[in-house]
């Protein structure tokens, strides 16, 4: 879920901006070590799926459930305070999921918290949003998100498995490579200067196109009524209002489709990216259910396995 955190006067910006900066820098190193500890070459964490999207077991404070598994959210942890009983905190922060709703982002004394049986280390404070609206889609227990930056220096295996049976999230303690990996379908070097999503540029058919990658996204194309009209001549897009159909999608070399998307007219009212931009188009949970996928963070590149050889990673470990 990319979250798009706007200023709400000039002044508020200005401190939201800074206060939250220091809220990462703040969060202790091992906490942003991707989750594995000093000593350990893999750890593998089972994932559910809601709304088909990556789930962690988890417990803030005293409140037992689920913390999602969300490369677009730009802080380590954001937790859900519409789903647990946090001390009182204090606006820093508005802004927009992408799904259009307003956050509205609050700073608390920070509970204690654990992922997947493990306590994390944490600062002095966190933030938290309102996010009721998920309830419906993603549980009572929907605890919060783990976001971006406790990956970002990362490498680790990515399946999500299916509704029923999920999947997991393998943590390694060096880069992919090593004998009796599975192979590579494709692989893309991605720019992360940006400190947002993993972002690169791929082709639709033909045609060039900006892409990027959010675990919480179902899978969205924002896209403009002129490449959506040359999509559609070319047989690449079949569209039924809000949702599409798209073929022809070209990664590292290699084809891949047909995907689903939810379709975003860009620059229009449902384009919350900040600034509203161009064509773009964001691959999510949707892709992801069908191929497992390899980061290699610190290398800036993104494996996409095959689904027929990916399901036994011998060389990381026994899968759950």
């Amino acid at each position: 879920m990319a979250l798009a955190i706007r200023e709400q006067a000039k002044q508020r910006g200005i401190a939201a901006a800074v206060c939250l900066a220091l809220l990462c820098a703040a969060l202790p190193a091992a906490a942003l070590a991707d989750l594995l500890p000093a000593g350990e070459t893999a750890r593998t964490l089972p994932i559910t799926l809601r709304d088909g999207k990556p789930m962690l077991a988890a417990r803030v404070g005293d409140r037992s459930g689920v913390l999602m598994v969300d490369i677009g959210t730009p802080y380590p942890l954001m937790l859900n305070r519409d789903a647990l009983d946090l001390p009182a905190g204090r606006e820093v922060a508005r802004g927009h999921a992408a799904s259009g709703q307003e956050i509205v982002v609050m700073l608390h004394p920070a509970p204690s918290v654990a992922v997947a049986g493990r306590a994390m280390p944490l600062p002095d404070t966190l933030p938290s949003g309102n996010f009721g609206f998920t309830r419906d889609g993603l549980g009572a227990d929907f605890l919060g998100f783990l976001g971006f930056p406790v990956l970002a220096g990362s490498v680790f295996a990515l399946d999500l498995g299916n509704e029923q049976g999920g999947g997991w999230l393998t943590l390694l303690a060096t880069a992919p490579g090593a004998p009796g990996a599975p192979p590579a379908l494709a692989s893309m070097l991605v720019d992360l200067s940006g400190g947002g999503l993993p972002r690169w540029q791929g082709k639709v058919g033909d045609r060039p196109m900006d892409m990027d990658i959010d675990t919480g996204d179902g899978g969205t194309f924002y896209v403009t009524e002129r490449t959506r009209t040359a999509l559609r001549a070319g047989g690449l897009l079949n569209d039924t209002g809000a949702r599409g159909t798209l073929t022809g999608l070209a990664l590292g070399g290699r084809v891949f489709g047909p995907i689903e998307v939810r379709l975003a007219v860009a620059g229009g009212p449902e384009d919350m990216r900040d600034p509203p931009q161009g064509d773009l188009l964001r691959l999510g949970a949707g892709f992801l259910a069908q191929y497992p996928t390899l980061w290699d963070l610190p290398g800036r590149t993104i494996h996409i396995l095959d689904p027929e050889q990916a399901g036994d990673f011998a060389w990381k470990g026994q899968r759950p």
